[in-house]
């Protein structure tokens, strides 16, 4: 699975999620989880699929807004943090099933 079509994994599993009413470490777990079910079928350099999952975050979760949470300056710190736990989760799974 190339880069194009681990991103169209990604959006088609996202299709119909309630990200809305979702708590950010639900977030975490199901970006996690679709990725652990995609990485065996990934053939490109972690690199690639790093940035391939990174560009799915920036267009699909970090425009969530996080109910409660000031959009200035406090929404993106928080939305750069979820996505650094995820990117360490997606390295350690892409590590592990090599």
């Amino acid at each position: 699975m190339g880069r194009t079509e681990l991103l169209a994994s990604l959006e088609l599993a996202a299709a119909n999620q309630p990200f809305k009413r979702w708590k950010r470490g639900q977030i975490i777990d199901w970006v996690t989880d679709v990725v652990s079910n995609l990485i065996e079928g990934i053939d490109i350099p972690e690199d690639e699929a790093v940035d391939t999952v990174k560009a799915f975050y920036d267009k699909v979760i970090r425009p969530l807004d996080i109910p409660g949470v000031p959009n200035i300056l406090i929404e993106p710190a928080v939305d750069e943090a979820v996505w650094k736990i995820i990117e360490f989760t997606i390295r350690r799974m892409i590590k592990d099933d090599a």
